[in-house]
């Protein structure tokens, strides 16, 4: 009798683990939600446009009261940040979404504080609305999710 309580056990566990494989498989299988390609890849040109405008703008004007490199340190800085964190978001890392919202929160303050523009902030604030509409939209969460569980 214990030989077949035993074994009763078995084939429960093995049913189990095989649907939480087969759920696995599936979640691991999803596609990607269109706004994740599309949010990415807007990011980098922005930001690419951002840096390449400024490069010429530096160029154009010589030297000035502010060293070029000391002035184009934060733009290119920032779209090393950004591709990186993109290239990451895009493999469906978790951490580099949560990373990138904290990015484009600071970089955000800090404009504000360095410019005090407030069209160029609202600009900003709106891509960063944008973004998180987009990062954390239901079906991104659960290709997120998925991609963590492997």
């Amino acid at each position: 009798m214990t030989c077949f309580r035993f074994l009763a056990i078995i084939d429960l566990q093995n049913r189990f683990n095989t649907k939480a494989k087969i759920t696995r498989i599936r979640l691991n299988n999803m596609k990607k939600p269109r706004s994740i390609p599309i949010i990415c890849w807007t990011n980098i040109i922005i930001n690419y446009l951002i840096v390449l405008g400024l490069t010429l703008i530096v160029l154009a004007l010589g030297d000035s009261f502010i060293q070029s490199s000391a002035l184009l340190f934060m733009p290119y800085l920032n779209f090393v940040v950004i591709f990186f964190l993109n290239k990451n978001i895009l493999r469906g890392r978790h951490w580099a979404r949560d990373i990138f919202i904290a990015w484009l929160l600071a970089v955000n303050v800090l404009v504000y504080v360095l410019f005090e523009n407030i069209p160029i902030t609202t600009c900003h604030v709106l891509l960063l609305i944008v973004n998180l509409i987009c990062l954390f939209h239901p079906s991104a969460n659960v290709f997120f999710h998925s991609k963590n569980t492997e």
